[in-house]
């Protein structure tokens, strides 16, 4: 066999070779058995594997801790940009994180307030109703029936308009927009010939307008329509609205003497009692004889004593009972 470094010839007994001292392969001990090796490399991997699992398990453990702080900012984010629904489900999955439970109302009122702005004002009023006491939700809640209400008149829906103001008596203007609706709907209805149904609208709001050039363009029109009305509201004991109806149409039928007599009656009305009588409503039942023998003209006072003095006779016409 020969050196492979000097191509000296040497024996497998010799160790080095005896031409250039190059250790031969015969010399060199077997390597030690590698399965340890392999076993070894198997641990690094198995040590590896679990380190992996552990950063893991900590990472989830880090972003279960953190996660809710996330959500509450990106929460936050969504109602800065108006993302209302956005952020009231963030808020809401948040439960009692922090203040998350009052800001799911805090998102739900600027909800709410987007809508009225809108003219969404059905939905914002169930919103805003639905908060309770939270913030003024109560008074958007008025201003939302308020804006509905206006918005009714304008699309000359009159009644359901004053209904809904009614609800709101109170509430800024509400008074004066009552009025307006009434008198819009009054000068639709004289336009439509609808006389009686104006008449009854203006006679809402005489005490708070001045309705004077409609009313008597009313009377010009259909004088016994003002008529019928004043008789109608002589009987429910108006007598004070009932005189003014009944002078404006004085020259009509009767409507002078009903004028007379209606001041006379809203003069004697409440003013005394008897100890037995209700004077008031022995006269008002009686009236008709008084006119013969008074014609309406007698003080109150005059006619007070009468009664006191002349009760017993008064009864034995017949006219009048125990009251």
């Amino acid at each position: 066999m020969k050196c492979p470094n000097c191509n000296h010839s040497i024996s497998r007994k010799m160790k080095f070779c005896p031409g250039c001292g190059m250790p031969t392969d015969f010399g060199v001990q077997q390597p030690p058995n590698i399965e340890p090796q392999k076993k070894s490399k198997g641990s690094i991997r198995n040590v590896i594997i679990m380190g992996v699992i552990a950063l893991l398990f900590i990472f989830v453990i880090v972003y279960i801790a953190i996660r809710p702080n996330l959500d509450y900012h990106t929460a936050k984010s969504c109602l800065a940009n108006g993302e209302y629904d956005k952020a009231i489900e963030l808020f809401e999955n948040l439960g009692d994180y922090s203040n998350a439970r009052e800001k799911v109302k805090e998102a739900t009122y600027a909800k709410a307030s987007r809508l009225l702005e809108d003219g969404q004002y059905d939905s914002a009023l169930a919103i805003f109703e639905g908060l309770g006491d939270f913030s003024d939700s109560k008074e958007q809640v008025s201003e939302c029936t308020y804006r509905k209400a206006h918005q009714l008149y304008k699309a000359k829906e009159y009644t359901e308009a004053i209904n809904l103001f009614n609800t709101i008596n109170e509430y800024k203007d509400t008074a004066a927009q009552i009025t307006e609706c009434y008198y819009a709907a009054a000068c639709e209805k004289f336009a439509e010939g609808r006389y009686q149904e104006a008449l009854s609208d203006l006679l809402q709001i005489m005490k708070e307008k001045n309705v004077s050039e409609l009313y008597q363009k009313i009377a010009e029109k259909d004088p016994q329509c003002v008529y019928s009305k004043a008789i109608e509201l002589y009987n429910d004991g108006e007598f004070k609205q009932a005189a003014d109806l009944f002078q404006d149409i004085s020259t009509y039928a009767d409507a002078q003497l009903y004028q007379e007599r209606a001041v006379f009656m809203n003069k004697l009305q409440g003013t005394w009692k008897h100890e037995k009588y209700d004077l008031f409503l022995i006269f008002k039942k009686w009236e008709m004889t008084a006119v013969t023998i008074y014609n309406y003209r007698v003080s109150v006072y005059d006619y007070k004593c009468w009664f006191e003095k002349e009760s017993n006779d008064y009864i034995l016409y017949g006219t009048a009972g125990d009251v």
